[in-house]
């Protein structure tokens, strides 16, 4: 979740960093930010902004989508990219509780999409900040419901990943605690065997949580949260996990957060309890990171730096 004190931030500060070169010179080893990844180094550490970024535009002035925020939740199936968005129409108002609509593209290379015609897909609710799960043959839509400011996560399933169907709310604030008892935000949901797992973000003042279910509709908080809280300089503000990439028996975690505006960073951790933040963080200039394994290399998709219209970005790491 992207909240108003890093919103009004972002409104003063202008990204100047160029867009990276052409994806035939990522092999070459060139990084954000201008550094190179060193032979062997680990290639979800170091990224590449691709040069035909935005990836997915807002739609034109007026459209339901001429503001795109949060996450595009994006799932690699055979030969097709997937990918599922919030936008709206109009001022970025909560008391309209149907505001973020969801949106559906497709890609062949995870550069180049094309939006559904069918799009919004769903509007019945209140859906930003997304996250997709396929288990067998249900698609596990988790997402933020912000409207009335009382921020919940809720769960949509569907057969086809076109038509949605609501099953309600999933996760609520924890009346009474210290650091959740505002919000809960921007779930990041996998299965690892029988066992669902879950990292959100709580506020205020926006710190990462866990918990886990049998079912991924039942959940149970650990006890030991936050597991991961606010960070210091560039992260000092609000922490939220946006996608997880396990590596042998290393959770790699990207997240966002922000301190003058917002951007993506690298923790990991081998229990999901304690985590070491990646002494190079940040490691992209755009919030919401989603990493998908697209075979010889890594895609880590994120949304604008300011939160709204400025569309879907793309960063690249080779294998």
């Amino acid at each position: 979740m992207i909240d108003g004190r890093c919103r009004i931030a972002v409104g003063v500060v202008m990204l100047t960093a160029a867009i990276g070169q052409i994806l035939a010179e990522e092999s070459a080893g060139v990084v954000a930010g201008g550094r190179e990844r060193k032979a062997g180094g680990d290639p979800l550490r170091s990224w590449t902004p691709c040069r035909e970024n935005p990836v997915l535009t807002s739609g034109a002035a007026g459209s339901w989508d001429e503001n795109i925020r949060e996450r595009m939740w994006v799932l690699r199936e055979g030969d097709t990219y997937h990918g599922w968005y919030a936008g709206w129409r109009g001022p970025y108002d909560k008391s309209r509780p149907k505001l973020a609509k969801l949106g559906h593209a497709t890609s062949k290379d995870g550069l180049h999409w094309t939006k559904h015609p069918g799009n919004p897909i769903f509007a019945d609710r209140w859906v930003e900040d997304i996250c997709v799960v396929k288990d067998g043959d249900t698609y596990f839509m988790y997402a933020e419901d912000e409207s009335e400011n009382k921020t919940v996560l809720h769960l949509l399933t569907s057969k086809d990943r076109v038509r949605w169907t609501q099953r309600g709310n999933v996760l609520e604030k924890l009346d009474g605690s210290k650091w959740e008892g505002g919000w809960v935000g921007t779930p990041l949901v996998w299965k690892e065997g029988p066992k669902w797992f879950l990292l959100y973000e709580g506020g205020p003042p926006g710190d990462v949580a866990l918990a886990t279910s049998k079912d991924g509709v039942h959940w149970t908080r650990s006890e030991r949260n936050p597991v991961l809280t606010e960070g210091k300089g560039w992260e000092d503000q609000v922490t939220a996990p946006d996608s997880i990439v396990k590596v042998g028996d290393v959770y790699h975690l990207f997240y966002h957060a922000c301190g003058k505006r917002w951007q993506s960073g690298l923790a990991t951790s081998r229990d999901l309890l304690t985590w070491t933040r990646y002494e190079g963080n940040p490691i992209a200039p755009h919030p919401s990171p989603v990493v998908v394994d697209a075979g010889d290399r890594y895609l880590l998709y994120t949304s604008s730096s300011t939160g709204t219209s400025g569309g879907i970005y793309v960063f690249v790491s080779p294998k």
